[in-house]
């Protein structure tokens, strides 16, 4: 098991995203509003968000340990 932290370029993003496989997703416009976009087989919107997700995990971190001795 990997646990990175959000990187400081990763971390002016406020809007969630769950990225399911390339062609579901889930995107909330903002963290504080309910609002959000369902995407079910639309591989042409969930690929600029897959593309922004690899972007972020790129600027991640090395997190806590996920042994016993780092949890």
């Amino acid at each position: 098991m990997t646990i990175l932290q959000t990187g400081a370029e990763g971390k002016v993003a406020t809007d969630p995203l769950l990225i399911v496989d390339g062609q579901h997703y889930l995107h909330r416009f903002h963290f504080e509003q309910p609002r959000a976009t369902l995407g079910i087989l639309q591989p042409e919107q969930t690929q600029p968000l897959a593309a922004r997700f690899a972007e972020i995990w790129a600027t991640g971190e090395s997190g806590i340990n996920a042994t016993v001795l780092g949890l």
